[in-house]
């Protein structure tokens, strides 16, 4: 992967760290294989479709939160799926996307809010409706602009929250690799206690 495609990523981790309130601390592992998140049930494979994953990020051994990032075909875009269990606060899911709009406007000055794409649906959870946003970066001195594609998703499985994260460069049409993404990724989350 070249030098700008791991600025990519880079940045895509970025923007996660940025948006993602995960309720536990991240404990990072690199487990070859795919990883089954227990309190969800959630299948997090090493390959989905043309992405590959290279980052995990999860609360330890039974926590409500766990985060994977992977890396698209010739590191162009990024992808991070976050599944955690929100607190019991009734209008939680409304609340965790403003925050997270006001925190990127208000801490980068060279954010742009763009109309949103339409969030698809997530394949098993049609009650699931999803909420979309979409934000440019101006690019630095050393780096391209970057788009931002996220998809939130509340009470998966009657209780879950699910995120979809993309990052890539603002010039690109990447709408394929996040509809692949979005078809090869089966959410497995179980709506078990």
């Amino acid at each position: 992967m070249g030098r700008w495609g791991e600025g990519v990523i880079r940045s895509g981790l970025f923007l996660l760290c940025s948006l993602a309130a995960l309720p536990a601390f991240a404990q990072t592992t690199h487990v070859s294989g795919p990883f089954v998140h227990p309190a969800s049930g959630m299948v997090l494979p090493e390959q989905i479709g043309d992405f590959t994953r290279f980052r995990e990020s999860r609360g330890g051994e039974g926590a409500a939160s766990a985060a994977y990032g992977y890396a698209g075909p010739d590191g162009r875009i990024s992808a991070t799926f976050i599944v955690f269990l929100p607190p019991d606060e009734p209008n939680f899911c409304k609340d965790y996307i403003a925050a997270g709009r006001e925190a990127l406007l208000r801490r980068r000055g060279n954010v742009q809010p763009l109309d949103p794409p339409e969030a698809p649906a997530i394949e098993g959870f049609p009650s699931a409706m999803g909420i979309a946003a979409r934000y440019d970066f101006a690019g630095g001195v050393a780096s391209a602009p970057l788009r931002s594609d996220q998809y939130y998703y509340c009470n998966v499985a009657g209780k879950w929250v699910v995120q979809y994260d993309f990052a890539y460069p603002a010039d690109f049409d990447a709408a394929t690799e996040i509809a692949s993404f979005f078809h090869d990724l089966k959410v497995t989350i179980s709506d078990a206690p």
